[in-house]
């Protein structure tokens, strides 16, 4: 019997982990807002460009995947305000090194030699004196553990979850946490103390699949070809699936946002991501890469900016929350603050 949480880690992040090889976009198991189109990423430059208003920073991007975001971000950056280039270092922090060499290719490929790229294994590795961290669905990345009521899911040698008495510690974390039915997160709580030793001034927004309480049911799910698969789908056997497909669960902010303030820092906002993305500036920065474009061209740039406002697709599914040791920091980010 193995812990789900551990099997959940090896399926993700093994040596012949999921995201090992992921197939994420359109033509992969599935998409994000980043591989949608570059509005996305060129929304958090436009934020990028506001937080850079105080001086030097590191635009440091956690859980890169490809690095699609970074790079819209630079690209927006370099053509709309050149004179804030000199302000920025760009920054991966990227764990898995097939990831890293498709990440450096993917930035020498769309932005060239002219801005240098830093990849960094953890966080531990990387050092700056301010940074704006950056996360797209890295939160529901997280490996869990399953609880249900006492007791702690476990995959037996045949592949099925089934539910034993749960470790004292999950149990304390699930009390403190509100949970009677569901998943916690492992390594959320590292990944704060993290944040504070990388930088001693910081923001960090973060955006992801999630709700700010906490379900009490299991949102634990699969994703293959774009079909999804519930718990109920799989829990007989995790097999045919592992390793195959992405797993994922929904974030709980609330407790998310705990850790944070245990540590000292305050949530400063929190919302819908429709929501964010517009007090960001995304129908300014939609109007300056198309200020050229008129009819057809036009209408066909607005298909890659629905899905991120669209209630029934990614604009409230998918929520925004920002954390700061300094509330400026983050109030640079939202016309909103």
């Amino acid at each position: 019997m193995r812990p789900f949480g551990e099997v959940m880690q090896e399926w993700l992040y093994g040596e012949s982990g999921y995201y090992r090889h992921a197939k994420v976009g359109r033509a992969g198991d599935f998409y994000t807002s980043v591989s949608i189109g570059r509005y996305f990423g060129s929304t958090i430059g436009n934020g990028l460009a506001r937080f850079l208003e105080e001086g030097e920073a590191s635009f440091v991007e956690i859980g890169a995947s490809r690095g699609e975001l970074i790079s819209d971000a630079a690209l927006f950056l370099r053509r709309f305000f050149p004179e804030k280039i000199p302000l920025c270092r760009w920054v991966i922090i990227e764990p898995l090194e097939e990831l890293r060499a498709l990440q450096r290719q993917h930035w020498e490929e769309r932005i060239g030699g002219a801005l240098p790229l830093e990849i960094f294994p953890s966080l531990e590795a990387f050092r700056c004196s301010r940074a704006f961290f950056v996360a797209n669905e890295l939160l529901d990345a997280f490996p869990c553990e399953l609880f249900w009521e006492g007791k702690q899911g476990f995959v037996n040698p045949s592949g099925e979850v089934v539910f034993l008495e749960a470790e004292e510690w999950l149990k304390e974390r699930a009390l403190k946490a509100g949970v009677s039915k569901g998943e916690l997160a492992l390594g959320v709580e590292e990944l704060v103390s993290s944040l504070f030793k990388s930088a001693s001034s910081w923001s960090f927004l973060t955006f992801d699949y999630g709700q700010d309480f906490p379900r009490n049911d299991f949102s634990i799910r699969l994703y293959q070809n774009h079909q999804p698969f519930n718990f109920a789908d799989f829990k007989g056997d995790i097999r045919p699936f592992f390793a195959q497909s992405d797993i994922t669960s929904d974030v709980n902010f609330e407790e998310v946002s705990r850790y944070f303030k245990e540590q000292g820092v305050q949530r400063i906002y929190f919302n819908r991501q429709n929501r964010a993305l517009l007090e960001m500036g995304l129908v300014e920065v939609v109007e300056k890469w198309n200020s050229e474009l008129s009819g057809e061209a036009y209408a066909k740039e607005m298909l890659s900016v629905r899905p991120l406002l669209d209630p029934s697709l990614l604009g409230e599914r998918f929520k925004c929350a920002c954390f700061a040791t300094d509330e400026r920091l983050c109030s640079k980010l939202f016309w909103g603050l």
